[in-house]
């Protein structure tokens, strides 16, 4: 059975190499994890995702901790959303 990071690898990643510190599945992955705690925007997404940095850093391997709301607004501004709902549904 594929798991849901699996799936998510592969969304094709828009963003520039230069200054991208997070992988865009870990993003994609906090998001639904926020989401499924009831935060419906980035701002409170990233404090309640910054409350538990240890677990996710420990799930995601993140180096560079969790990204900044406006990281979280910037990938899901130029992300193809149909291909993410795809992904997603599958």
């Amino acid at each position: 059975m594929k798991t849901l990071l699996n799936h998510l690898e592969v969304l094709e990643d828009p963003r520039d190499i230069r200054g991208k510190k997070h992988r865009l599945v870990d993003i994609l992955i906090m998001t639904i994890y926020g989401t499924l705690c009831g935060y419906t925007d980035f701002v409170n997404m990233a404090d309640f995702l910054s409350l538990h940095e240890e677990y996710f850093t420990q799930l995601l391997d993140l180096k560079n901790g969790i990204p900044s709301h406006d990281t979280f607004s910037r990938v899901f501004s130029i992300i193809n959303p149909y291909e993410f709902i795809d992904v997603f549904i599958k």
